[in-house]
């Protein structure tokens, strides 16, 4: 049949292409001398639960590393990038929803969160034998939606957070690897492991993922919608020059970057004015734009799944089931899972139309197929070092459709994370925690508290 050849099709060409695969443990450190029941709430929250900000301070307390008078803390991550070092900034305060890093103030953001940042960083830097450092977080605060919870991008959509992790030489040896059997057509054995990174191919992976690796003709939609991502980024960032011109990656998804224009040590980028020069612009370019295609495709209104979601948290949850919630002083039927209409206006250009309505329309009708729109859209922004060569690179990749990515995916030539469980990391998660907890000593004195 026309489907069972378009599927071979598919197959064969998901066969060619290669990724770097990372394998890692969950792991997780709990306090030294925390109670035992304590240790076993460090479990990753669902983003249901997230609504319950108390919930959310009381799993997250047993993995706290050090943290500030108004609840800005180092965590450790409880599903890590990295068997070397991972931890993770976030506000552990049971009263703050802060579900975006634009709903933060400039004081906060530079007199709470970047010096914590440039901690972890400095720490890293100093004391993990790495060559790669990384700073970066996921974004998808409006992904309310039976398809879009189950599916990577933002963890925890009540609480912003960064992610700090390290790799060492053996990532950018995979990543060459992987480079030169796709130019060469080779299939590289996926048991050829080291240090958690291997080389397979794309159909050694579940087919719902394959459009974010470039196969497939529902991935059509990248070359438009990167195109449109940057010339939004190159006029609304034009007049901060840290970091561009912002380019469309070659890459399989949607994909675009920048380097930095200063030569600088990674530590020392967090000593710039880096909220005004990157993050504080970027991060409301983002939002408005991403913002923007939701409500000229969609009925979506933005405003409204913002209001209620903060009802929600305020609420503690209760409602968020029967969709109604307590919203301005009214108990409206407002439900943030409904799934909104497809609305195209034509303020878009014909070809972000084109590409994204048929998505949308999967999404409303509540497809069964593996590739819809995710609700709200999703981004990823990572900054990778490299010590080797001195340079920054800035890189975002947009969650078009609900798929299983992140952080990690963002990253050149298209990484996938996969999971082991704790019985096969013995080894590995020793000397993580072994890391944190001199981390945690090392913050001690080399961090702030108010």
């Amino acid at each position: 049949s026309l489907t069972q050849r378009a599927c071979c099709s598919m197959s064969s060409e998901a066969t060619r292409r290669c990724v770097v695969s990372l394998t890692v443990p969950f792991m997780r450190f709990a306090v030294p001398g925390a109670a035992a029941a304590a240790r076993q709430q460090g479990s990753k929250l669902t983003p249901a639960e997230a609504l319950d900000l108390r919930e959310v301070a009381r799993r997250l307390a047993p993995s706290v590393l050090h943290r500030t008078d108004d609840g800005w803390a180092l965590c450790s991550a409880l599903a890590p990038y990295s068997i070397d070092f991972h931890c993770m900034l976030i506000n552990c305060d049971e009263r703050r929803y802060v579900p975006a890093l634009e709903w933060l103030g400039d004081e906060e953001a530079c007199t709470r969160v970047l010096p914590l940042l440039h901690s972890a960083v400095s720490f890293a830097w100093d004391q993990v034998p790495c060559r790669y450092l990384h700073v970066g977080w996921n974004w998808s605060p409006r992904s309310w939606g039976y398809r879009e919870e189950g599916f990577g991008f933002q963890s925890l959509p009540t609480k912003w957070h960064a992610m700090i992790f390290t790799w060492d030489e053996t990532a950018g040896e995979m990543i060459e690897r992987a480079r030169a059997a796709e130019a060469a057509g080779e299939f590289v054995p996926r048991d050829t492991t080291t240090d958690g990174f291997s080389v397979c191919s794309v159909d050694s992976l579940p087919p719902e993922v394959w459009p974010l690796y470039g196969v497939g003709a529902e991935c059509a939609y990248r070359t438009a919608l990167s195109t449109a991502l940057c010339d939004a980024l190159n006029s609304r960032l034009a007049q901060f020059p840290l970091f561009g011109p912002w380019t469309v990656c070659d890459s399989p998804a949607c994909c675009v970057h920048a380097t930095c224009t200063k030569q600088l040590d990674f530590p020392a980028l967090f000593e710039v004015p880096l909220w005004e020069q990157l993050l504080r612009p970027l991060s409301c370019c983002m939002n408005d734009t991403l913002r923007a295609w939701c409500e000229e495709l969609t009925t979506m209104d933005c405003g409204a799944v913002d209001r209620t979601a903060k009802a929600l948290c305020e609420a503690g949850g209760a409602g968020f089931d029967s969709g109604e919630t307590l919203l301005e002083g009214l108990r409206l039927p407002v439900n943030v899972r409904a799934s909104p209409k497809p609305n195209p206006q034509h303020f878009l250009s014909r070809e972000l139309i084109d590409a994204l309505v048929p998505l949308i329309r999967a999404r409303y009708a509540e497809d069964d197929s593996h590739v819809v729109w995710r609700k709200g859209f999703g981004y990823s922004l990572v900054l990778q070092y490299d010590k080797n060569t001195r340079t920054c690179d800035a890189r975002i990749l947009v969650g078009v459709t609900c798929q299983s990515a992140g952080v990690v995916e963002s990253l050149e030539p298209g990484i996938v994370l996969q999971r082991v469980d704790r019985g096969e990391a013995a080894t590995a998660q020793a000397g993580f925690q072994q890391r944190l907890c001199s981390m945690q000593q090392w913050l001690k004195g080399n961090c702030p508290t108010r």
